[in-house]
């Protein structure tokens, strides 16, 4: 007997046995039932984790924010379901909840949490440029900078105006205007930022000549 004869041998014997069948029948089973079961409760927790968005969210379009509150509802967000895109949105609103309510420092832990914990490269861009803000106003210059570096396609005019605003607010006009120029270089004909940068280019320019 052959060698590739043997081994097709002992492969037919080794499936046509009833106990090696039922095994297989059970594994695949349980593979298709383990499949639906993780399905059922990704479908659930999602469903969860909009709900408590959902409450969130009516809690932030209140006339009157209790800050307290919606603290409260998010990190209840936040400890049960971590790692869904409701959490990381959830956690965005909270944070210009903050910002407008003066807790610049809340506002801040909420931004960087979604930058540190998100897989998501826009999160992860709108939380950076939201956190360089936060950190101009605190004339945190050279911090504000670093969340600036590197950024994707679609963000790049809106980090390179940014990076402008930083080197203007420490009176460095050359690289303040080298940035808004870059910004200009990127940005769409219609992009109602065109104007706001360009009048800063202007304005910097007759003060300086």
């Amino acid at each position: 007997m052959s060698d590739l004869t043997q081994k097709n041998y002992f492969l037919n014997s080794f499936i046509g046995n009833k106990i090696v069948r039922i095994s297989i029948i059970c594994f695949l089973l349980i593979a298709v039932i383990s499949s639906f079961a993780w399905k059922s409760h990704s479908k659930k927790r999602l469903e969860r984790s909009m709900e408590y968005f959902e409450v969130l969210n009516k809690n932030l379009n209140l006339d009157t924010v209790d800050v307290n509150k919606v603290k409260y509802i998010m990190n209840m967000l936040r400890d049960k379901y971590p790692n869904t895109n409701y959490a990381y949105l959830g956690s965005l609103l909270v944070a210009r909840a903050l910002h407008d309510n003066g807790d610049s420092q809340g506002a801040y832990d909420e931004l960087k949490w979604i930058h540190d914990n998100s897989n998501s490269i826009l999160m992860k861009s709108i939380s950076s440029l939201r956190i360089s803000c936060l950190l101009l106003d605190q004339c945190k210059y050279r911090e504000s900078i670093a969340y600036l570096e590197n950024p994707i396609d679609s963000f790049f005019t809106l980090f390179a105006d940014k990076k402008g605003d930083v080197f203007f607010a420490q009176n460095n006009i050359n690289d303040a205007i080298y940035w808004w120029s870059k910004a200009m270089e990127s940005i769409e004909e219609n992009d109602p930022l065109l104007p706001i940068i360009q009048s800063k280019i202007d304005s910097v320019g007759f003060y300086n000549s």
